[in-house]
């Protein structure tokens, strides 16, 4: 999807294991933005329509989330 207003996502980890975020481009790729270790949270600019993944380690798929106009929080649990 192309991208519309700048935003922001904050990842928050609540689950005892290490997440890893993926930003899905416009070719439908997984672009990977690291990880995010129990119990914190990373704050992560985007934009409208970029839609974003969340997985375990080993790369099974959680949650996806899409940004709202104003500054959200993706809980993982």
């Amino acid at each position: 999807m192309s991208g519309g207003a700048a935003t922001a996502l904050i990842f928050r980890n609540e689950r005892k294991a290490t997440v890893r975020v993926y930003w899905v481009d416009h070719s439908g790729e997984l672009q990977n933005y690291g990880d995010v270790s129990p119990g914190n949270s990373r704050r992560q600019g985007t934009y409208l329509g970029h839609p974003w993944v969340v997985t375990t380690e080993d790369d099974t798929g959680l949650v996806c989330f899409l940004p709202t106009a104003a500054e959200a929080t993706a809980v993982v649990r």
